[in-house]
């Protein structure tokens, strides 16, 4: 067997005083007093949200967005503050409410480096929007939470308007509707689809 003998296992209590003896050997006084001793001289005051400058979570967003593009090809708000959080794990703020803070400020400019995959609902429907009434916000509507790629806006502009179309798009005049609508094909699928067969 290459796998060395299982061990019984210690209870806790007994491993902690074992450390604290070590501990006090290697130091050469009592290890609790030290480890208290070091905590108060750390010291100092925790950040809170209004200490970090627009530049700092700027930068912050933008990193979120670079360490997202490198994993993902599309990423949601969840991506990006489970990625914030990972970036601002080293912050020592004052509270949990103002580490919430702070990463919402960075997932709001890191949204400024992506572009939004999901489209807007153009035109609610009545039956959503009497729901809402009744209900007091949305619950059939789709979550704001939408997909987001790492293009820039600005390169997916440029982009578009530098395209040249070499062949002109077809275009009808605007009487050739009322042509196509006397056709009797068109005038069969109309009655057909008014009447349900």
């Amino acid at each position: 067997m290459n796998r060395p003998a299982k061990h019984a296992a210690k209870p806790l209590a007994d491993l902690m005083e074992q450390w604290r003896k070590r501990a006090e050997l290697a130091i050469g006084r009592d290890a609790l007093a030290s480890i208290e001793g070091t905590l108060q001289q750390a010291g100092g005051r925790h950040l809170g949200a209004a200490d970090l400058s627009p530049e700092t979570i700027e930068a912050y967003g933008a990193a979120t967005v670079l360490t997202l593009q490198s994993k993902h090809a599309t990423w949601t708000r969840w991506n990006l503050l489970a990625e914030a959080a990972r970036q601002t794990r080293l912050l020592r703020l004052s509270s949990a409410t103002e580490r919430t803070t702070v990463l919402e400020r960075i997932i709001h400019s890191a949204e400024q480096y992506s572009i939004n995959l999901t489209a807007p609902e153009l035109i609610p429907t009545p039956l959503t929007r009497s729901i809402q009434e009744e209900a007091g916000k949305a619950c059939l509507t789709q979550c704001p939470d939408g997909s987001r790629s790492g293009w820039s806006a600005d390169s997916v502009t440029i982009a578009c308007q530098g395209r040249r179309w070499t062949k002109p798009c077809p275009t009808a005049r605007p009487s050739a509707s009322g042509h196509v609508a006397r056709m009797p094909s068109v005038r069969l699928r109309r009655r057909a689809a008014s009447t349900g067969n």
